[in-house]
């Protein structure tokens, strides 16, 4: 086939999503919902398995294929794990740029945050984030550079299943999200009123934020050698927490 045809990728997408869960793997994640701490793994594991395929399928989603393939990466060249991992119904969700990507300052943090899971960040929904910036310095100030106006904010999903791949994160290409993350229970969205929204009427909230969103980029980058790092995070009753962080290709 042509390196471009995408023709056969939902026929071996539905190859996958029709296998039946072994009664190993099934033991498997029964273990893996249990340290999560889920009461309800009867219910959980049907969800928990449809995830898990889905995520596997996404290997041949359209845009993971013509990656590779502009990759010179043959599919049976790919590692891939799932991960699970128990949501954080977020309050407020981030991802940070340790090295500003608008300008290339290597010395200026570029944050964005939305109100509820990063779902509306990384998807590119309508609207504007919390945007700002800051120097990496030891007393930070950062400086709002768009207001969020996002309509609408997404809660909930409990459980969420993600690729590891060998097929991500790769020298000079931003391979990251090529793949599905699955959550066991959609999220749901909700609207959001700004005119009543914290992070827009509380000044020294909203800066507290920020620097400790930077704060975040600051430490991270440090624990990875001073590499330039792309970071999703969240907070969650005072709580920040970082979901991932990947090589920032700059």
């Amino acid at each position: 086939a042509h390196p471009t045809d995408v023709s056969l990728c939902p026929q071996l997408r539905n190859c996958i999503l029709e296998l039946e869960l072994p009664d190993g793997l099934a033991a498997a994640i029964r273990g893996i919902l249990d340290e999560l701490g889920c009461e309800e793994i009867d219910d959980a594991l049907p969800g928990a398995w449809q995830a898990i395929k889905g995520v596997w399928a996404s290997l041949w989603n359209e845009r993971a294929h013509l990656a590779r393939r502009k990759m010179k990466m043959e599919a049976l060249a790919v590692d891939m794990a799932v991960l699970c991992q128990k949501i954080v119904d977020a309050d407020y969700a981030f991802v940070i740029h340790t090295n500003n990507p608008v300008t290339g300052d290597k010395d200026e943090i570029y944050g964005e945050i939305v109100v509820g899971l990063g779902e509306t960040l990384v998807s590119n929904a309508p609207g504007q984030a919390l945007g700002f910036v800051t120097k990496k310095a030891e007393e930070l100030n950062p400086i709002v550079k768009s207001y969020p106006s996002k309509p609408y904010c997404m809660r909930g999903g409990e459980y969420i299943f993600r690729s590891d791949s060998n097929a991500e994160d790769l020298d000079d290409f931003a391979g990251a999200g090529l793949h599905d993350s699955i959550p066991i229970v959609e999220s749901k969205k909700f609207d959001i009123d700004y005119s009543e929204e914290r992070l827009m009427l509380d000044d020294n909230f909203r800066s507290d934020i920020m620097r400790g969103v930077a704060k975040i980029g600051i430490e991270v980058e440090r624990a990875m050698n001073g590499m330039p790092q792309d970071i999703e995070g969240c907070y969650k009753d005072g709580k920040f927490y970082v979901v991932q962080s990947r090589p920032q290709i700059v």
